[in-house]
């Protein structure tokens, strides 16, 4: 699924926000290390999330998200959050 603009925004802090009618989940790119890192995206287990080419997380689905809070736990630079 690609993403439309109504699902995703990027603010000048490298906040990534996807939304839909169900979650949000915001993405602090400053926070995130990148480098491979991926315990996001190994936790997550409707394969909502992965890393673009930079190794930084990003959301491929966020309509797939079961809002687990399983990545936001596991995330060991506090990057993402669930609402």
């Amino acid at each position: 699924m690609s993403e439309s603009p109504a699902h995703h925004r990027a603010g000048a802090d490298s906040l990534r926000v996807y939304a839909n009618d169900a979650v949000t989940l915001e993405i602090k790119e400053d926070w995130c290390k990148g480098d491979g890192c991926e315990i996001c995206v190994e936790v997550c287990a409707p394969k909502s999330l992965a890393v673009d080419a930079r190794g930084k997380a990003v959301v491929v689905d966020i309509d797939t998200c079961s809002k687990c809070l399983r990545c936001e736990i596991m995330c060991p630079d506090f990057a993402i959050s669930l609402r």
